[in-house]
């Protein structure tokens, strides 16, 4: 089924359409209906070309600043363990220390207790030579 459509156009306006339409080598109608149903698509196409690129471009700046958060929780990261790295070193100097000091206080007390293991005579004596 078909239907006409009419239009009101310029004697100018009419002029120019029959010689498009015949450059082409279509009828008027022809001419009208591709011309607008190709500039539709045209438009269509340039709306989701247009919402492709806009799409992309969120894309992309989502890919940045995913890109930028993970360089920084791994900046982040790695300094944690710089800094427990630290830590671990300042135990092991420190445990060290505390091993050393155990040991000289063990050699300590066992010069004095092989100081006290004299018998009472040595004792007594020794006692009143230190007064």
């Amino acid at each position: 089924m078909s239907v006409q459509i009419s239009m009101r156009v310029s004697k100018e306006q009419k002029e120019k359409l029959v010689e498009l339409s015949k450059k082409q080598n279509k009828s008027l109608t022809q001419y009208v209906l591709d011309r607008c149903i190709i500039e539709d698509v045209d438009t269509n196409i340039d709306n989701a070309t247009h919402s492709s690129a806009r799409v992309e471009k969120m894309l992309q700046s989502q890919i940045e600043q995913l890109r930028e958060d993970f360089e920084r929780e791994r900046t982040q990261l790695v300094d944690q363990i710089d800094q427990k790295d630290k830590q671990i070193a300042d135990m092991i100097e420190t445990s060290n220390s505390q091993l050393q000091l155990i040991g000289a206080l063990t050699m300590k007390n066992e010069t004095l207790l092989l100081e006290t293991k004299k018998s009472w005579w040595q004792r007594l004596f020794s006692k009143k030579d230190s007064r």
